[in-house]
C-alpha cells in the first residue's frame, strides 16, 4: 500500500483510502455499494459509524449530539487521519423502536396518513415496508411515504388504506389517536430510489393506498436532483380514492420533467382525471421501448404483476422493476 494511505475495514474487508480522498470517494472507487447523495454533508445519506475511536471532527458537521457521541460520521466529509474500522448506519441503528403517533391526517374517505415519531430512529429508505404492532402484538406492514432524509429525526409517515374486514386497518382508522404508542420494526423491501443515476427515466405506478410508497420514492428522487423524466401514475378504483391531486399538479408545474397522471379505472372521472387503466395509459404515454428505465410498482397483486409483465415485454430489465404487493 502506498505511503500515506489509510486502511478502511468494512464488513471484514480492507479498502485503502488515499490522502486526497474521503471515505466515500475511496469506497466508491473500489466499487463498494454504499448509500450517498449530495456529497456536501447536507443530506446525511452517507452516514456511517466508526468502531475504533472518534472520527475526524469535520466529518460530524450537521449531526445531532446524540449521533456524534456514538461516533457516527458523514463519509463524504471524512478524510481519515488513521486506519478506521467502520460500519454502515443501517447496520447500527435500531431494528425496533417505540413509535408514538404524532399526527393523524385524513387524505380522503379511504386513506389515513399516520405520522410517527420513533425512538430510537429506525433506518429506512422511502418506499420500503415498515411493520407496526399494537399493544396486543397484532401488526401489519405498510409502505413508507416519508422521504429517507426524515429518518434521522425519527419521523415516519405511512398511508393506511381502510380495508373492509381488515382488522388492523380498521383499528387504525377507528381507534388510534394522537399520543398512542405502537412498536415499529425494521424496514424491508427493495422498492426505493437508487441514488447515483439521476438521468435514468422513472416510471412509478401505484393503486389506491399503495400510492403512498411512491410519494416517498418521488420525494427521494427530487431531493437527489433527479434530472431524467419521472412519470407517476395513480390508479384508483373510483375518484374518491385519489388524493394529493392538486399538490402533485403543482409539483408538475415546478419540475418540467415530472408527469403526474391520476386515473379512475372504473366509472366516470372528474375533469382533469383520466378515465382509463394505468396499463392503457402507460402504453399510450410512454415509449414502446422501456430499456434503461427504472420502474416502481405498488398495489394489489393482479395490478402489479400485470404491469410488471407489460413493462418487461417493452424492454425494462427485470432487475430494474421494483415492486411491492399490498394486502389486507
Amino acid at each position: 500500500m502506498p505511503v500515506g494511505n489509510k486502511q478502511l475495514l468494512l464488513n471484514g474487508k480492507i479498502y485503502d483510502c488515499r490522502p486526497d480522498e474521503t471515505v466515500l470517494q475511496a469506497l466508491l472507487r473500489q466499487k463498494v455499494d454504499v448509500p450517498y447523495s449530495c456529497e456536501q454533508q447536507v443530506c446525511l445519506t452517507c452516514m456511517m459509524r466508526s468502531l475504533n475511536g472518534l472520527p475526524p471532527p469535520n466529518s460530524q458537521i450537521n449531526l445531532k449530539e446524540a449521533l456524534r457521541v456514538q461516533r457516527f460520521f458523514l463519509a463524504c466529509g471524512c478524510r481519515p487521519t488513521r486506519d478506521m474500522e467502520i460500519t454502515l448506519a443501517a447496520e447500527t441503528l435500531a431494528v425496533q423502536a417505540t413509535a408514538k403517533v404524532a399526527d393523524l391526517n385524513r387524505l380522503n374517505s379511504h386513506v389515513l396518513e399516520l405520522v410517527l415519531q420513533c425512538e430510537p430512529p429506525l433506518h429506512y429508505r422511502a418506499g420500503q415496508l415498515i411493520t407496526l404492532f399494537n399493544s396486543g402484538n397484532i401488526g401489519k406492514a405498510f409502505p413508507i411515504a416519508s422521504p429517507s432524509s426524515a429518518r434521522l429525526s425519527g419521523r415516519i409517515e405511512v398511508h393506511v388504506e381502510r380495508i373492509r374486514g381488515g382488522y388492523f386497518s380498521e383499528w387504525i382508522h377507528e381507534d388510534l389517536r394522537a399520543g398512542d404508542v405502537l412498536t415499529a420494526s425494521g424496514a424491508t423491501g427493495e422498492l426505493f430510489y437508487g441514488v447515483g443515476a439521476p438521468h435514468t427515466p422513472l416510471l412509478m405506478a401505484g393503486w389506491n393506498g399503495g400510492f403512498g410508497a411512491l410519494i416517498g420514492v418521488m420525494q427521494d428522487a427530487f431531493e437527489n436532483h433527479q434530472a431524467g423524466p419521472v412519470y407517476l401514475f395513480h390508479g384508483a378504483s373510483d375518484a374518491s380514492h385519489l388524493y394529493f391531486v392538486e399538490e402533485l399538479k403543482e409539483i408538475g408545474e415546478k419540475f418540467p420533467n415530472f408527469h403526474y397522471v391520476p386515473c379512475v379505472e372504473q366509472g366516470s372521472a372528474p375533469d382533469g382525471i383520466a378515465c382509463d387503466s394505468v396499463r392503457a395509459l402507460v402504453a399510450h404515454m410512454l415509449p414502446d421501448q422501456l430499456s434503461g428505465w427504472t420502474v416502481f410498482l405498488c398495489g394489489a397483486k393482479n395490478q402489479v404483476h400485470a404491469l410488471q409483465r407489460q413493462v418487461y415485454l417493452a424492454g425494462a430489465a427485470m432487475n430494474d422493476i421494483h415492486l411491492e404487493v399490498t394486502s389486507i
